[in-house]
């Protein structure tokens, strides 16, 4: 495989797995904005739906190529696929927690501070909320994964999009 040709591959790869996550987050942030208008509260969030497509997709892709992401437990596809997904989720909360403290960091106060500031300003309420929509958000991810490996290569692909005969014609 030409270098052209690993490139074309991981770019449609990084495009791909952003993009599902991009869709997953702004379904969540589309139900925030419609809830928030309920109470006539204008809210803004695309950028953050962008923002964490991005980190997901960026944990998603290099955990995929560890041994961490190659994990085969001997057991039913289920509990792999939940394993996964707890541990990217475990990852992506700590990687969330790393992006916080360096932005901390920057801001100028020192280690001990800025771990301090992030624990005291964390609104409870949207972490869980992160914590499960990133959770979901990365089973379902590992459940399409798991299916595409178990089918023949493109066999899901013709699942979804070629025309399907009729039974009765």
């Amino acid at each position: 495989m030409s270098f052209i040709q690993k490139l074309k591959k991981e770019l449609i790869e990084v495009l791909l797995v952003t993009a599902y996550f991009l869709i997953c987050f702004g379904i969540l942030i589309l139900i925030k904005k419609l809830c928030l208008a309920q109470v006539e509260v204008q809210f803004y969030g695309i950028s953050a739906a962008l923002v964490g497509a991005l980190v997901m997709s960026k944990v998603v892709i290099i955990l995929d190529k560890t041994p961490l992401g190659k994990i085969y437990l001997r057991q039913a596809l289920y509990k792999n696929v939940l394993f996964k997904s707890i541990i990217y989720t475990l990852v992506l909360t700590f990687v969330l927690f790393i992006e916080n403290l360096i932005h901390n960091l920057l801001e100028g106060k020192v280690f001990l501070e800025a771990i301090r500031y992030i624990l005291q300003h964390r609104d409870p309420n949207q972490f869980w909320l992160i914590l499960i929509a990133s959770f979901f958000s990365l089973l379902s991810y590992n459940v399409i994964i798991a299916i595409k490996d178990s089918m023949e290569k493109g066999a899901l692909i013709k699942l979804f999009f070629d025309k399907k005969k009729h039974p009765n014609n």
